[in-house]
């Protein structure tokens, strides 16, 4: 570096690119009495080609804080600030790039984030990975979440397990701290509060503002309420729309386009299409003891109640009836018949 004169010094023996698709190279100046961690260069000019070794700089101090650098000893490099905001974070096991993505964070590792105030609270947690402006945005020490989509998995702060995937996905209104909760789709699962877990939500605002446990939606707007309130546990909404009456009752099932729960705030009850109905039923693998089913009928009060006629569609088709298919009914094409070789000890009673 030499000077001529007071308002131009010569920088020479600039380095050339081996790269020969380099076609220029831009020169920076760093700022005068820096005090701190952090030193800040300003763009002052460019060299248009990449063969030129000299540089005479004559522009005012300080000419451009529009395109500067963060310079620090490689040894502890590893932030990028522009405008005072940090912009890229890197060490071992954490990457963060965009305004202020993952500024918080104290002790944290393995974390990715990846747009502006993405996981920008984070200081503890762990094997978290957020894509998106504010994604996962409030997440302090929860762990291994994935959100993707702007603002999805915002307001949990200390769940883990979460994943999120859309625009508003699994977005919570206010802080709470929910886990094992799987939504994929725009505004899906949006709205639980704290403790509400092990949710899954497919297509967009499926479990919207239905808070809960263990709710499975799938389809577009399935279990969808227009404000957000306690539902039953454990409920599985399927198909379009399915589900918008959704309220206390747990552990149903619903499946079609657009249907409902036959009542609402009761447990343990299936429609499928609203043709095929069920009622108290049963988890794990003993039957249902006192479990009906009714075709064409909501509500059966036996243990097989059809609205309608019941058609056999091949001649010689059987009803059999009896714990040792003692006694069939049947049609051979011609006739009808009671099958008296079928009656358990040839007793039949007409009443």
């Amino acid at each position: 570096i030499t000077s001529a004169d007071a308002f131009k010094v010569t920088v020479s023996n600039i380095p050339c690119s081996p790269d020969p698709r380099v076609i220029g190279r831009k020169v920076y100046r760093s700022q005068a009495g820096t005090v701190g961690d952090y030193y800040f260069c300003y763009h002052i000019g460019t060299i248009a080609d990449n063969t030129t070794t000299t540089y005479n700089d004559n522009s005012p101090r300080n000419t451009s804080s529009t395109d500067w650098i963060y310079n620090k000893n490689n040894t502890t490099a590893g932030i990028t600030y522009r405008d005072g905001a940090v912009y890229t974070r890197l060490a071992d096991y954490m990457t963060a790039f965009g305004k202020e993505a993952l500024k918080s964070v104290t002790k944290g590792s393995t974390n990715a984030a990846f747009g502006s105030s993405a996981l920008s609270n984070c200081t503890t947690g762990g094997g978290n990975q957020a894509f998106g402006h504010a994604a996962a945005i409030n997440i302090t020490t929860g762990i291994s979440n994935c959100a993707m989509g702007y603002a999805s998995m915002q307001g949990n702060q200390v769940g883990g397990k979460n994943v999120a995937i859309g625009d508003c996905a699994h977005r919570n209104e206010t802080s709470a701290s929910t886990s094992y909760n799987t939504a994929i789709g725009a505004d899906c699962l949006r709205a639980l509060t704290t403790n509400n877990n092990y949710n899954t939500a497919i297509g967009y605002q499926a479990g919207y503002n239905s808070q809960a446990n263990g709710g499975i939606y799938i389809g577009y707007a399935a279990g969808y309420r227009a404000s957000a309130g306690t539902v039953g546990n454990y409920n599985i909404v399927i198909g379009y729309s399915a589900g918008s009456s959704i309220s206390t009752g747990a552990k149903n099932i619903l499946i079609g386009y657009d249907v409902e729960f036959p009542t609402a705030a009761n447990d343990n009850q299936l429609n499928i299409g609203n043709i095929i109905y069920g009622i108290n039923m049963n988890n794990g693998s003993t039957p249902a003891s006192t479990g009906k089913v009714g075709i064409g009928v909501a509500v059966p009060t036996e243990r097989l109640q059809v609205s309608g006629n019941a058609f056999l569609t091949t001649d010689s088709d059987k009803f059999i009836l009896g714990a040792g298919k003692d006694m069939t009914i049947y049609y051979d094409g011609t006739s009808g018949y009671i099958d008296l070789n079928d009656v358990a000890a040839s007793d039949l009673h007409i009443q």
